[in-house]
């Protein structure tokens, strides 16, 4: 992904931060921010299925940027520390597949770890 594109959705991800903030950003915003995304940057928008540790299911939404064949995700930092405020990654490399490629097929949260 080149620097321009990043630093946009950087910024987009503060004005999340500031204007959300109040309302928990980044959790339960993963419908309404790739929507945007899809809008402004003509980005794919994807989904998959995860079932929590009490056992409801739930659906997580990302963008992907067909052009350059990455998973831009601006809230996946709800499921742990350890992805960064705006995620970036090759749709075939290892991560990926780990996080969004199982999360398709109805895992427990707690085996993404």
């Amino acid at each position: 992904m080149d620097n321009s594109l990043l630093d946009k959705l950087n910024a987009e991800r503060r004005y999340y931060e500031s204007t959300k903030s109040v309302e928990g950003f980044p959790r339960g915003f993963c419908d309404e921010v790739p929507v945007e995304i899809a809008k402004k940057y003509g980005m794919e928008i994807h989904s998959g299925n995860f079932i929590d540790l009490d056992g409801e299911k739930h659906t997580h939404i990302w963008n992907y940027n067909k052009e350059t064949r990455e998973i831009v995700d601006l809230t996946a930092d709800q499921f742990g520390d350890f992805f960064p405020e705006v995620y970036t990654i090759l749709d075939d490399s290892a991560d990926a597949k780990k996080f969004y490629e199982t999360i398709r097929k109805n895992i427990l949260v707690e085996d993404l770890n």
